[in-house]
């Protein structure tokens, strides 16, 4: 038996078989691993520190009423991390960060854009510890096709900013995060 009986098919099937076996390669997996989803979120982790921010300029009148924010800043200046500077007395405060605490300004895109005055500082970097489970897949109305990740994440460094807003290395911190289906496989977006 032939695949091909006459010169004539060979032109009709050739294309379609071609044209089928390129929409399977060009589809994504709905499979979703463990250890894809580990991949995936311990890169996402990696790439977004948490943050911490704060306006250059207070009145006099923000610095009083904020005990919180006034204690933060307190300390930091105590480690050496920020100036504080009297604008003038009694009209307000311009807070800037000293030379050791430019170590840690972030000056990239951290996922939302940097307000004038304000600065961002990296607090710490978090690191994945296991995937807890992987929901199942659920299609909207839209076609849109999702799954929920669970994980175990830990403080893996913790800077000066960090420990002055109370954060702890190796405190473990139990998070889920939506998993999208893409063309190009399965998307996570974690903050």
């Amino acid at each position: 038996m032939r695949l091909f009986p006459n010169p004539a098919g060979r032109h009709v099937w050739l294309p379609v078989l071609l044209l089928a076996l390129l929409a399977g390669c060009g589809k994504a997996s709905r499979e979703l691993s463990i250890a894809d989803a580990e991949t995936k979120i311990r890169a996402a982790l990696a790439a977004r520190p948490q943050v911490w921010s704060f306006q250059e300029n207070m009145t006099r009148t923000e610095y009083d009423q904020n005990a919180t924010l006034r204690r933060q800043l307190e300390a930091l200046h105590a480690k050496g991390l920020l100036d504080v500077l009297a604008v003038a007395p009694g009209s307000g405060w311009h807070v800037k960060l000293s030379p050791k605490g430019e170590a840690y300004r972030l000056s990239d895109d951290i996922g939302r854009p940097i307000l004038k005055g304000e600065v961002v500082v990296r607090s710490a970097t978090r690191a994945l510890d296991r995937i807890d489970s992987l929901g199942e897949p659920r299609t909207n109305s839209g076609g849109a096709t999702s799954r929920e990740a669970s994980y175990t994440w830990h403080y893996s460094e913790v800077t000066p900013f960090g420990e002055v807003l109370g954060l702890t290395p190796g405190e473990q911190t139990k998070a889920s995060v939506p998993a999208v289906l893409f063309g190009d496989g399965w998307r996570f977006s974690i903050e």
